[in-house]
């Protein structure tokens, strides 16, 4: 594969991009971030494709990898949130510019609008989500349900917000 072998890339491909996404899974729980966890490792390991022959154990590597990833995911996810959070005051977006801060109370209430239209399960999952910042598997425990409906309840969630402001 380091010698640009498209054939000797596909079969590592099969082999462990299964691994690497449920790795990535496991430590992310969201199985759409995963997925682009995944790509993107087999993506930069195609694009380092040279550098693959000082590598000890692919295995190995293509772990190390993908935790790195997820820990990047994580640390951004983190500073967005703390920014997000700088950026209120008394629940109001801070912003210079009068357009911006129109839109963005509109885009609020539409969202808001959205959000009390859901029935009372999924708002609560919602709710522990994006406001107690809680991930899916403490969603699961605290309200005694699967992990997978957590993360089922929060993709219809974010669908019906997308829909109502579209």
């Amino acid at each position: 594969m380091s010698s640009g072998d498209s054939d000797a890339f596909r079969l590592v491909f099969l082999k462990y991009a299964p691994r690497v996404e449920a790795f990535a899974m496991k430590m992310l729980k969201n199985i759409h971030e995963a997925q682009d966890v995944s790509q993107n490792i087999f993506t930069k390991l195609w694009m380092q494709r040279r550098e693959l022959a000082q590598v000890q154990s692919l295995n190995a590597y293509l772990f190390r990898m993908t935790r790195n990833a997820v820990l990047d995911i994580c640390k951004h996810s983190r500073i967005r949130m703390q920014f997000e959070n700088s950026a209120r005051v008394d629940g109001q977006i801070l912003c210079d510019d009068v357009t911006e801060r129109i839109d963005t109370a509109e885009l609020s209430r539409q969202i808001e609008a959205a959000v009390s239209k859901m029935p009372a399960r999924r708002y609560e999952i919602y709710r522990l989500s994006r406001e107690c910042g809680k991930n899916n598997r403490e969603i699961a425990e605290e309200l005694n349900i699967s992990p997978k409906s957590v993360e089922n309840q929060i993709t219809k969630a974010l669908g019906s917000i997308k829909k109502e402001i579209s």
